[in-house]
């Protein structure tokens, strides 16, 4: 008999030929495969798009570098984003490219929460992955170490994707760890751990939905287009009030589903009459609706988050920094942060890394619930002292942040500072064009995000007709604080009810310098819409208020606006006599700004009156005055602009074409660098009169259409409309 033997193992189908001689007997040994396990959830069959979340993720798989441990990607989202959806099916992806599902272990872990996959033990976690993959329980003495190598020692030559859900501690993630390079460890979390980074995951953030995107979730969940289409301006409304989440879009489809007879447009009215949280917050799996893992996140909070999270709910909008909720719960911003921090992990906040990390966002629906708390937790005497802690910082930080906008004088408020109230230290490079404290916010940038949360405060409260903040001298101090704001940006609807609102509140305390100080705003703004008779009525009672008071810079300021005036109006007489008689007061005032404004105000008289020398000569020793205070450690950037701006207009007046180009690209400088958009149509005017090619011309004069048109001075844009053509 032959000492041949011949084998063939592994599966084998069809036939096998032997390519020699044989030897004695062919055996085919048919090699059992190892059975895996399978406990991901069932596909979505409506997932919507997330295709650079995907990508995201498919680039993380692909990111080994020079790694031997398998990766870790973090999947991170709020409340109902669907995070634990898009883990899903990106896995199944990832799966699909590597191979087949049966070639993998792929496992399900609930880490918060309940139903029976849940737990938060990292040694209780490492037990059931160990179970999933058939190993029988050890009695290892070493505790959490000991089953740590085990898992490691299990998993080494086994590929294994595991997916662990809703994790909140670090630990929990570095616990089960396999020990197979090829294989994968998904985690979803409120929020990336910072603490993980020796073990560089990959990070995919989930954010909300697009409303586009939601539209098409709920016609994809519905399946009935005529219906949708019968409503579509409704179903997009409904889609902008699941407020990008999927649960909520889910929820609404079931809702509709449920009852034909339902219309889209009388779902949106119920979700407008009882909100987006109590309609579609609910839904039939009580343990998994949006309600329920929002009540479940704040009841695990500790007393000082689920203050810091009712505050956030009274908040009038889902945008605040951490100084505003530090002066809400009266505590110092260093401790608010920590507090907020918490809320982040907990999935009901989420960080704005936009404006260096000092502001927070919430969800809408999120909000919502938050709202519901302060109302149903916190007592009458909680909710109003968070408005008043609101009311405090904006007033106070409003006020150091025009500070910096502008130099001008300020009237300064009387409205009570609380004990504890930490400030924002505004980087100085928003008035000085200089670099500033990298630390601090930028004052434009802030007043702009925090202008619609001043604007709610001011105007009527959820529901009601009073003023959310009815405290005397709040509104009329937040017309002035805003001010340095709004003559950068124009004449908005929110200007109007913050000086109208502000006006009525200084004639209720009986501020009289405050209403003088409020008329004059309203002047300069009918001066941007060219409205001459608005602007005069309003500078004159300025002026009447100011000297039946007294108040001597009131007066001077009246006189000066009203011949600016005059001045707009072509009377450049008037205009100078105006200046003159304004000028004792503001030299009572021993301002070297005030003094070089008046330089630059009749300066422009002079050009108007064809007296360009005699203009020139007064601009620039209002230039020269303006440039001794920015080295006095006072600049005045925006004003800085206006004297180049009229220096370029007295050179064009007198013929020198080229000079005033170049005055008008230095201001264009000046007022882009801090963000003055009225002052840059102004500026690209300038340059389009004195444009040495016809191309440049109406390059400029149409980038003059664009910065008067968003700042919504049609009156501006419509006059350079008419420069282009010729007319």
């Amino acid at each position: 008999m032959s000492d041949h033997n011949h084998a063939v193992h592994g599966n084998v189908s069809g036939i096998v030929f032997q390519a020699d001689h044989v030897y004695g007997d062919v055996t085919v040994h048919d090699e059992e495969r190892r059975p895996t396990a399978n406990h991901l959830p069932l596909d979505i069959m409506t997932f919507i798009n997330r295709q650079d979340e995907r990508a995201r993720f498919a680039d993380c798989v692909l990111d080994r570098g020079d790694r031997t441990e398998p990766r870790i990607i973090l999947v991170s989202g709020g409340p109902g984003s669907g995070r634990t959806t898009l883990a899903v099916k990106a896995i199944k992806e990832h799966v699909a490219r590597s191979g087949t599902a049966d070639q993998f272990d792929l496992l399900h872990f609930r880490v918060k929460g309940s139903g029976p996959r849940s737990t938060t033990d990292p040694e209780a976690i490492i037990d059931q992955v160990l179970a999933d993959l058939g190993v029988p329980q050890g009695d290892e003495p070493g505790g959490l170490p000991e089953k740590h190598r085990r898992l490691r020692s299990v998993t080494k030559d086994r590929r294994v994707v595991i997916l662990l859900d809703d994790v909140v501690l670090p630990a929990q993630v570095r616990a089960v760890v396999p020990g197979n390079p090829d294989s994968l460890l998904v985690v979803t979390t409120a929020e990336p751990f910072s603490s993980l980074r020796d073990q560089r995951p990959g990070n995919v953030q989930v954010l909300a939905m697009p409303t586009a995107h939601v539209v098409a979730q709920l016609r994809a969940e519905l399946q009935d287009d005529r219906r949708v289409d019968a409503e579509p301006g409704a179903l997009w409304e409904l889609a902008r009030r699941c407020h990008g989440l999927p649960l909520c879009a889910t929820v609404a489809a079931g809702r509709l589903s449920a009852d034909p007879f339902l219309r889209i447009a009388g779902l949106v009215e119920e979700i407008k009459q009882r909100s987006s949280l109590r309609v579609l917050g609910a839904g039939e799996d009580e343990e998994t609706s949006l309600k329920a893992i929002l009540d479940a996140g704040y009841d695990g909070l500790d007393d000082a988050a689920k203050l810091a999270y009712r505050a956030a709910g009274l908040h009038p909008t889902p945008s605040f920094d951490v100084w505003a909720i530090a002066a809400a719960i009266g505590v110092p911003a260093a401790e608010a942060r920590g507090v907020l921090a918490l809320l982040c992990s907990a999935g009901l906040l989420t960080r704005d890394t936009r404006m260096g990390g000092h502001r927070y966002g919430i969800n809408p629906a999120v909000h919502e619930h938050a709202a519901d708390a302060a109302q149903r937790e916190g007592n009458r005497a909680e909710r109003d002292s968070v408005l008043a802690g609101f009311a405090a910082y904006y007033v106070h930080a409003g006020l150091a942040a025009d500070a910096v906008l502008t130099p001008r004088w300020q009237l300064g408020t009387d409205f009570e500072r609380p004990p504890v109230l930490d400030l924002p230290v505004f980087a100085t490079g928003s008035a000085t064009g200089s670099a500033g404290d990298a630390d601090g916010p930028d004052a434009r940038q802030w007043s702009g995000a925090n202008i619609q949360a001043i604007v709610a405060l001011v105007g009527p409260s959820r529901g009601g007709d009073e003023p959310l903040i009815g405290t005397r001298g709040f509104a009329a101090a937040m017309a002035l604080a805003t001010d340095g704001y709004f003559r950068g940006t124009g004449m908005s609807p929110d200007r109007q009810l913050l000086l109208a609102a502000g006006l009525a509140d200084a004639e209720n305390c009986g501020h009289v310098r405050v209403q003088a100080r409020i008329r004059n705003q309203l002047g300069f703004g009918c001066l941007e819409t060219e409205d001459w008779d608005s602007a005069e009525g309003h500078f004159t009672g300025a002026l009447e208020l100011s000297a039946s008071d007294g108040d001597g810079p009131g007066q001077g300021g009246a006189l000066e606006a009203l011949g600016i005036l005059a001045g707009r109006r072509g009377r450049y007489a008037d205009a100078l006599a105006a200046f003159d008689r304004a000028l004792p007061f503001l030299q009572a005032m021993g301002r070297t700004r005030s003094i070089a404004l008046i330089h630059l105000h009749r300066g422009r008289a002079l050009i108007g009156s064809g007296r360009s020398a005699e203009a020139l000569e007064l601009l620039e020793h209002a230039w020269e005055m303006l440039r001794a205070e920015r080295e006095r450690g006072r600049p005045d950037p925006v004003n800085e602009g206006k004297v180049l701006l009229s220096t370029s207009d007295a050179f064009l007046s007198s013929g020198t074409t080229a000079a005033a180009h170049a005055k008008a690209e230095q201001a264009l400088e000046l007022f882009t660098g801090q963000g003055a958009l009225v002052q840059r149509g102004q500026a690209f005017e300038a340059l389009g009169r004195s444009a040495p090619t016809d191309g440049e011309r109406t390059g400029h004069l149409r980038s003059a259409i664009d910065a008067y048109e968003a700042v919504g001075n049609e009156k501006a844009a419509q006059r350079v409309r008419k420069l282009l053509d010729g007319r």
